[in-house]
């Protein structure tokens, strides 16, 4: 099970970040206190189906649903920290992170500029989880160039493909095979007409 709250901007993802999250009791103020109700989500669904099938989407310089947090880098070390300190029983299997270059609204270059920390980079957690054997996945603008180095470059233990497998029902191939990529049709992700238009009308590269 993915816990996707914990990213763009949804509901734990509000608690982490602290322009959104002022709140003045247990789960405000620190980010040790902004990160609990995320430990505490994740202890209980290892409880109920086992840590082994549990998973945590993060996204920390997301600035979806008007998330911005003042320092990603710090702020979210702590919180990979006390999701590696978890004991076993509740510590998940994988960490799934957002690049900070991905925006849905902004093109990679904007995005970077518009960062306020030095060095924005998922380089920076993936060390804190590994001590607590937590595996880290990246997600975000990948291709057939960029996804390869991210891997032997030790920056993941796997990369994540989303967009690209809407248009390319055999992305595994192509990039295998370093063969061109079908462009997406963003304007179908939410909903199309007829129905299935931009998810099951995408062909096999012939």
């Amino acid at each position: 099970m993915l816990i996707n709250e914990g990213a763009n901007g949804y509901l734990l993802d509000q608690f982490l970040h602290d322009n959104v999250n002022t709140r003045s009791d247990d789960y405000g103020g620190s980010i040790e206190k902004r990160s609990r109700i995320v430990l505490e989500v994740l202890e209980a669904v290892a409880a109920a189906i086992g840590p082994d099938r549990v998973g945590i989407r993060l996204s920390p310089y997301n600035y979806f649903q008007d998330t911005r947090d003042s320092n990603p880098n710090a702020h979210w070390q702590v919180l990979c920290s006390k999701i590696a300190d978890l004991p076993a029983e509740s510590r998940p299997a994988y960490v799934h992170m957002v690049e900070p270059r991905f925006d849905e609204v902004l093109d990679e270059t904007s995005k970077i500029d518009s960062l306020s920390v030095e060095k924005p980079s998922l380089d920076l957690f993936r060390p804190v989880l590994k001590k607590g054997g937590v595996a880290f996945l990246a997600a975000g603008n990948f291709n057939g160039q960029n996804a390869g180095p991210k891997l032997l470059n030790d920056g993941a233990d796997a990369v994540v493909f989303g967009r690209w497998f809407i248009s390319n029902p055999d992305l595994p191939r192509r990039l295998k095979e370093g063969l061109p990529l079908t462009a997406y049709d963003r304007s179908t992700f939410y909903g199309a007409e007829p129905p299935e238009k931009g998810y099951t009308d995408y062909p096999f590269y012939k």
